[in-house]
């Protein structure tokens, strides 16, 4: 553990890679599958309610199938860095889409591992359409 210390912040900046693999790890656990359970009970109940033609997911687990329950057929998954399950990489803070093109968008713990989640949530705002 880094001791904080008041007059010089630091912090300890983790690749994005090596973040990906430890929340494959985690998910792969006891607990972390319970807690996907969980998280999947939530996406069945409130995606089939969500209708469009695009739907954007942003997680920390590329393996991990956020959208299976969606109505909508165009799913666009973006993550940090490469891997198997891996189709497109992105910054999330710079999301590589055109304004207005997504109609839903489902950010699976991105927030909590973002280095800039002011700026991932504008680019969120930014790529959704009105309403969505």
């Amino acid at each position: 553990m880094i001791p904080f210390d008041d007059t010089q912040q630091r912090r300890c900046v983790v690749p994005p890679s090596v973040r990906q693999q430890a929340m494959h790890a985690w998910y792969d656990s006891a607990v972390g599958r319970r807690v996907w359970q969980c998280e999947q009970q939530l996406l069945s109940h409130h995606l089939p309610e969500l209708f469009g033609y695009h739907l954007l997911t942003l997680g920390v687990d590329s393996t991990l199938p956020l959208a299976e329950s969606s109505p909508i057929h165009h799913r666009i998954a973006l993550s940090h860095s490469p891997g198997e399950a891996v189709k497109a990489c992105a910054r999330f803070h710079a999301l590589p889409l055109e304004s207005e093109c997504v109609d839903v968008a489902v950010l699976h713990h991105a927030l909590d591992y973002s280095e800039h989640p002011h700026q991932l949530l504008r680019e969120a705002a930014r790529v959704l359409i009105p309403f969505g």
